[in-house]
């Protein structure tokens, strides 16, 4: 299931471009096999994927922006938002459910002062 995605180029300041050259010029004649580990080494080094540097990602590899988004959205593990240091996930299957998995989920939201999908700067 793909994630909603509204345009982060007004919530995300641009940001300096030389850690994603430098990961792309490890990649040369990038095709869209090699998109995955390439947006995986673009949030290892900026802690999400900045709008700016998805840009540089389509330039560099002409790889639709579109096609882009697609992954990103189709994949948990990519943000396009900045994210806190710690992430808290609970497992949601059904036999997870089974297990406990609500009162897990319950008991965290009421322990922490942080709202599902929510961020505290301070961490």
């Amino acid at each position: 299931m793909h994630k909603t995605v509204t345009s982060n180029k007004e919530l995300t300041p641009a940001v300096d471009l030389a850690k994603c050259r430098t990961i792309l010029a490890k990649h040369p004649g990038a095709t869209s096999a090699d998109l995955i580990p390439i947006l995986q080494q673009m949030q290892d080094a900026y802690g999400y994927l900045p709008q700016n540097a998805l840009e540089e990602i389509t330039a560099s590899t002409r790889i639709p922006l579109s096609k882009i988004y697609g992954v990103i959205t189709f994949y948990s593990q990519f943000s396009l938002e900045p994210r806190g240091k710690h992430t808290i996930k609970v497992c949601v299957g059904t036999a997870c459910h089974i297990k406990g998995a609500p009162d897990i989920k319950k008991k965290n939201y009421r322990s922490t002062p942080y709202s599902r999908g929510g961020d505290d700067k301070r961490l």
